[in-house]
């Protein structure tokens, strides 16, 4: 063995101890240096050489391959430890904002702030609780539809409940009246529903349907992954997201749909559609049936869609003509009544007692002739008793400010009358003059006087004729303060009482207000409106109501043909006014007897 092998064999020995980790042989002592043969030895049992007389080349190849596997696993190694490493870092990440959705989101000084601030808001309350606690909870409280409820059980309490429309003006209890049905309904025994059968109310004035994104509050949505954000968890894997609307949480129990005339005419014929299937079905372009990563509910709700069993009440203060003939089809069909002031007293000391407030029958009565209806004599006692601490007739009168004189004063006038009419659904008080001068024999009112209140005009100058007054060389015209735009056929008795009083020259009492039609024949008919029209003119402080025979109400008079009406409003006896009348249709032809200011 020359000196070139035994440094071959030296610097082999060196690697292979230090490839397999030894940097010195177990059999080595002392530390003293091996001889070239044992180190040869060495060299062969790590390296698992057999062949004994294995030639030091074959040796140095046999470490040459052992050194890159060993490489090679530790890099391999070191590539799976750091991808380990990054997936931990991933599993842990995306656990934790997992469990930060699920406890509300991140939290710091400043959310924990207006955290705090959101709580002490929603502890304050205005009068809201008390207007809650004013409704009717039971069917002994409820006040002047005792028919309508009736009706409504017997839609209710069977074992076949009814979809029903209930009509009426607001603030008569319609809504009250159905939570109360529901109630009873649960506790009848013979109905369906169950004990905790829901009650989902909703506007349809507010309900609209999103064309291009689909939302619909009303029968629900599939929330798609791409143009609509379905939560994060599904919309990372492809997935849509059908989420039910309130047809579905009404499942079992009433939808209470409040104006439902004014809802969405695409999203009523939704809604039939929905009350023949009793289902609601979703569909998405996104949805595979094969994507095993879809929740079984979502599959359920895809391929079967969701219960929507229920029955629905709708409320509106529309006239039935104006609805979906194919929804009040489905459905029975409650007229809801005006309150009478009798009602609204009765309903305002009712409240008064569930609330522990002070109020005395006058100011219950100031109240209920003034209020309309049942929530708006609610709001006006509470804030009586807010101002005053009590609700008797002085605080009420505080309260609304209120004058205790005549609007028009004490003293009757030629030619002016108060009219009422309708603004809308709220009652208004006008004020029509009228002035003789001389001329062709015409009767005209303003130009803002619309089409059916010039057909009052003309008939009440008919009715006229008909008492025996000549026209002939006298023009009458109209007008109303403030220029105000009038429309209807409910002026005529104003507008006759107002000409002949330009006419006859004799004053109209300033206390009073009047609304009716006239006919031709001189008769007073029967108007609309009359709850707010009666509480416009309490409002403006007016005494007393010249109304159509059977109107109705306290400080009212109700007349039948225009010579009563005349006669009241002039505080003449009827047979004064005819002499009155006949004095004056002898000579206004050739003399007619017009003011000193119009003949100028």
């Amino acid at each position: 063995m020359n000196s070139e092998q035994r440094a071959r064999i030296k610097t082999l020995y060196e690697r292979v101890l230090a490839l397999f980790e030894q940097k010195q042989h177990p059999q080595q002592k002392g530390g003293a240096a091996e001889k070239p043969e044992r180190q040869l030895e060495v060299i062969k049992n790590l390296l698992g050489a057999k062949d004994a007389d294995a030639p030091l080349s074959l040796l140095e190849e046999k470490y040459a391959y052992y050194a890159a596997e060993v490489k090679a696993k530790q890099l391999l190694d070191a590539m799976v430890e750091q991808k380990m490493a990054q997936n931990q870092r991933e599993y842990y990440d995306a656990t934790l904002r997992e469990l930060i959705e699920k406890s509300g989101g991140p939290e710091n000084a400043s959310t924990l702030r207006r955290m705090a601030e959101l709580s002490v808001k929603e502890g304050i309350r205005l009068s809201l609780p008390a207007l809650e606690r004013a409704r009717p909870k039971s069917e002994k409280e409820i006040v002047g539809q005792e028919g309508p409820f009736r009706a409504l059980m017997g839609c209710l309490c069977t074992p076949f409940p009814q979809h029903v429309i209930l009509y009426g003006p607001p603030g008569v209890g319609k809504t009250s009246a159905a939570k109360i049905a529901l109630d009873a309904a649960k506790r009848a025994g013979v109905s369906p529903f169950l004990k905790g059968a829901p009650f989902v109310e909703t506007d349809g004035s507010t309900l609209r349907v999103d064309r291009q994104g689909g939302l619909n509050p009303l029968i629900g949505s599939v929330h798609d992954p791409i143009y609509q954000g379905a939560s994060r968890e599904f919309a990372a894997g492809g997935i849509p997201e059908p989420k039910p609307g309130l047809t579905h949480q009404a499942h079992g129990g009433v939808l209470f749909i409040d104006e439902i005339g004014e809802m969405d005419p695409i999203l009523q014929n939704m809604l039939l559609k929905v009350l023949e299937e009793k289902r609601v079905f979703f569909d998405s372009p996104y949805y595979d049936p094969a994507n095993p990563a879809i929740p079984r509910y979502m599959r359920q709700i895809f391929e079967s869609g969701v219960p929507a069993d229920f029955v629905m009440i709708g409320a509106t203060t529309r006239a039935p003509e104006e609805l979906n003939p194919a929804l009040r089809s489905r459905c029975a069909e409650i007229f809801f009544n005006p309150l009478g002031e009798g009602d609204l007293e009765r309903i305002i000391l009712s409240t008064a007692g569930r609330l522990g407030l002070s109020v005395t029958k006058p100011a219950a009565r100031l109240l209920a002739g003034i209020s309309g209806d049942g929530r708006g004599a609610v709001r006006l006692l509470l804030s009586a008793h807010a101002l005053y601490g009590r609700a008797d007739l002085r605080a009420v009168r505080g309260a609304l400010g209120l004058d205790s004189r005549s609007p028009g004063g004490e003293t009757a006038q030629v030619g002016r009358i108060a009219a009422l009419g309708l603004k809308g659904q709220a009652g208004c008080v006008l004020v029509l003059e009228a002035a003789a001068l001389r001329g062709e024999g015409r009767a005209e009112i303003g130009s803002a006087a619309g089409g059916v209140a010039r057909d009052a005009v003309r008939n009440a100058q008919v009715a006229l004729r008909r008492l025996g007054l000549s026209f002939a060389g006298v023009d009458l015209f109209l007008s109303v303060e403030g220029g105000a735009q009038i429309d209807g056929p409910s002026i005529g008795l104003a507008a006759a009482i107002a000409m002949l009083s330009a006419l006859t020259q004799l004053p109209i009492r300033q206390d009073l207000a009047v609304s009716g039609e006239i006919s031709l024949y001189g008769e007073v008919l029967p108007v609309g409106g009359l709850t707010q029209k009666r509480a416009a003119a309490r409002l403006k402080g007016y005494a007393e109501l010249l109304l159509p025979r059977g109107s109705g109400g306290r400080d009212v008079v109700e007349v039948s043909t225009l010579l009563e009406a005349a006669a009241f409003a002039m505080a003449l006896p009827q047979e004064s006014l005819r002499a009155a009348i006949r004095a004056l249709a002898g000579g206004i032809a050739a003399q007619p007897r017009v003011p000193p200011v119009a003949q100028a």
